[in-house]
């Protein structure tokens, strides 16, 4: 019986983490403590687990991501953020489209001639093969291209879920997680430049961390589904047409109507 998995995630609210030290006692036995620096709090810690139900929707295993959990605590520690919600739904989506790659992959896999597929955390060696590239096209796809109009992405929506991305494996590149290959093209360039007066140095040096993993769309200049065809998100001065249509909001309809997508 196959098992269908899927990516869910669990809630800890609030959430409150204080610094645990290792410590010898006067018998050379090690003890556990808490420190005495202030403890971290957070509203809410969202984790991300691996569900896999049988075909009567029975929970068959159910397994913490490790590795994707080491990103929202260090983002809620380390970084001392409380915000997590957007990086959660990118994480649950992208976890979905490769529950949904290894489906396909298993419906076409022929064990006498196929080579297996590379386990979680492991890329191919070709780019457009890679996990995180062929979710850009997906993201790109679902933006341009929806099967179902009404469930088209927002363009500020696909480069969150791509930036979320980018920000998870590159968090997972700087603490050593050793990939067979990298996620996508990752490269650090030191760039050293001249002080100003405040500085101690005369030079100063910063590190650029440069990915090729972004959606590379233009920008939209339409108003996407409001009456006014002409309106431009680019500073214009209004026609006398925009001008009543806007006016006629607060004084007479009270309310905005846009048609997106039918």
């Amino acid at each position: 019986m196959a098992t269908i998995y899927e990516s869910k995630t669990t809630e800890i609210k609030p959430f409150t983490y204080r610094t645990l030290l290792i410590t010898p006692d006067e018998n050379s036995e090690f003890s556990i403590k808490h420190s005495r620096q202030q403890p971290k709090h957070t509203k809410k810690v969202v984790l991300l687990n691996l569900v896999g139900r049988t075909s009567t929707d029975d929970i068959d295993s159910y397994e913490s991501l490790e590795q994707a959990n080491l990103f929202p605590l260090a983002h809620h520690i380390d970084n001392d953020k409380q915000e997590y919600e957007q990086y959660s739904k990118g994480l649950v989506q992208h976890f979905l489209f490769l529950i949904e790659l290894q489906r396909l992959w298993k419906s076409e896999y022929d064990e006498l001639i196929d080579l297996p597929r590379s386990s979680r955390g492991k890329f191919s060696f070709r780019k457009s093969d890679k996990d995180t590239h062929q979710y850009r096209e997906a993201q790109i796809k679902a933006l341009l291209e929806p099967i179902d109009p009404s469930q088209a992405i927002a363009r500020t929506t696909a480069t969150e879920y791509i930036g979320v991305v980018v920000k998870f494996y590159s968090f997972q590149i700087r603490n050593g997680y050793k990939f067979n290959k990298t996620p996508f093209e990752y490269e650090v360039v030191s760039i050293q430049y001249q002080g100003d007066s405040t500085s101690i140095g005369a030079y100063l040096g910063k590190d650029v961390h440069i990915k090729d993993l972004r959606l590379n769309l233009g920008k939209s200049r339409g108003n996407e589904g409001g009456a006014l065809s002409s309106s431009h998100k680019n500073l214009n001065p209004i026609t006398n047409r925009e001008w009543q249509a806007v006016r006629n909001i607060p004084t007479n309809t009270s309310q905005v109507i846009k048609n997106v997508a039918g």
